[in-house]
């Protein structure tokens, strides 16, 4: 994982994963930590760039992805 800092108060974060398992063994593993972040953070984006499991998959293309600001590059050219 690599952070990066923008303006005063904005930061990214990158994650990179080997396949879809370990995105969703991440997620799994750190539901609790996820959640506390939220509650001091604000996301106002998400790009997926490669394969990601079902789950993953659909909350990307549902009401709730969009809210969250999600785009999702899953499909190659």
């Amino acid at each position: 994982m690599s952070f990066f800092r923008g303006a005063p108060g904005d930061y990214a974060a990158v994650e990179e994963y080997a396949d879809a398992e370990a995105v969703d063994a991440h997620q799994a593993a750190n539901q609790d930590l996820l959640a506390l972040v939220f509650e001091y953070a604000d996301q106002s984006w998400i790009t997926v760039h490669g394969a990601v499991g079902t789950e993953i998959r659909e909350w990307a293309r549902s009401p709730a992805g969009a809210a969250a600001g999600v785009t999702l590059f899953d499909e190659p050219l």
